[in-house]
């Protein structure tokens, strides 16, 4: 069932045209924004937008206003991820996905971030995330679940995005909030 539910999603996203991509992502960071005012996290993780996900310009801008640390997911061995707080002017390059990753940096464990936006291709009724089915981040947060330290897990997706049926697995990491371009879900 996931993957008819994420052939479709992807196929919506990927549609989108430049104008109205950029005018709903900037309104579902502004929901975002309107919540959780970006000086409210030190250390705030993000992601580099790949195939139409939800753009963080804004996001990204605002951050570097407060001079927050931000970390940008990479792919490790063993299907985890680590996440890297870039130092300025550090260059990105392409991963095995085709993702943009920094190519330098220092580590910042998972349960040090405050918040982190996580990418999604949808997310279900229940808030549970679904991803491109690699369990990157399943397996990178699992570690967490039970943890006091653990950062705010927030989707920005866009409102075709959510799915009204509950798909989730257990294994699959929900999200404290999601925003999208009329409110958060």
């Amino acid at each position: 069932m996931k993957k008819q539910f994420r052939q479709s999603i992807l196929k919506k996203r990927i549609s989108l045209n430049k104008t109205s991509y950029k005018k709903r992502s900037k309104k579902i960071q502004e929901n975002f924004l309107a919540a959780f005012p970006i000086q409210t996290f030190k250390t705030i993780g993000l992601y580099m937008p790949f195939n139409n996900e939800v753009d963080l310009e804004l996001l990204i801008k605002e951050n570097q206003d407060y001079k927050n640390t931000i970390t940008f997911p990479v792919t490790k061995p063993g299907g985890c991820l680590e996440f890297i707080a870039p130092p300025d002017g550090c260059d990105f390059r392409l991963n095995q996905f085709g993702i943009l990753e920094p190519t330098s940096g220092k580590a910042v464990p998972p349960a040090q971030h405050d918040a982190m936006i996580i990418p999604a291709i949808g997310a279900d009724k229940n808030g549970c995330r679904i991803g491109f089915g690699g369990g990157y981040y399943d397996r990178t947060f699992h570690i967490l679940k039970d943890s006091i330290y653990k950062p705010i897990l927030i989707g920005l997706l866009f409102e075709f995005q959510m799915i009204n049926k509950g798909i989730g697995e257990p294994h699959d990491i929900k999200f404290d909030y999601i925003f999208s371009e009329s409110s958060e879900n």
